[in-house]
């Protein structure tokens, strides 16, 4: 056997600067990474303190969930694209139970406007069309 490690005695020193190695490589490839996306050496420090002021400094607490989600939709939605968009899990939930093609409820989309509700459009066979109701 070439390698014993049964047999290796580790000296603490050893093992601690070996921590330190790793451990310090990854906060500078962290710092390099947000160096690069933000195109700034501070883009780090920055969102440090804009996390730190959202989650400590203002009135009212937030979870670090709520945080988060805000963070990622404000990145999506400072690109400008106004088909793409963050949804958190709840809105993603919503969003896939809206377009899975089932439904529950009496087979009409609703509109609104200045004066108040409408039917944008009835579907057949569903109580709103059976009852009689016509879009508008």
């Amino acid at each position: 056997i070439l390698w014993d490690i049964y047999n290796m005695k580790f000296d603490t020193r050893t093992v601690l600067w070996s921590l330190l190695k790793y451990i310090g490589s990854g906060i500078v490839i962290m710092w390099l990474m947000f160096w690069y996306l933000s195109g700034s050496f501070w883009g780090l420090p920055r969102l440090f303190v804009a996390y730190y002021a959202a989650s400590q400094v203002f009135m009212t607490p937030m979870s670090k969930a709520t945080l988060y989600d805000g963070m990622l939709k404000g990145l999506i939605g400072s690109l400008g694209e106004p088909h793409s968009v963050y949804l958190d899990a709840d809105e993603f939930k919503s969003m896939k139970m809206q377009t899975s093609g089932t439904y529950a409820g009496v087979g009409m989309v609703l509109g609104h406007d200045d004066k108040g509700l409408y039917a944008v459009s009835i579907m057949e066979d569903q109580p709103a069309f059976k009852a009689g109701i016509k879009p508008g």
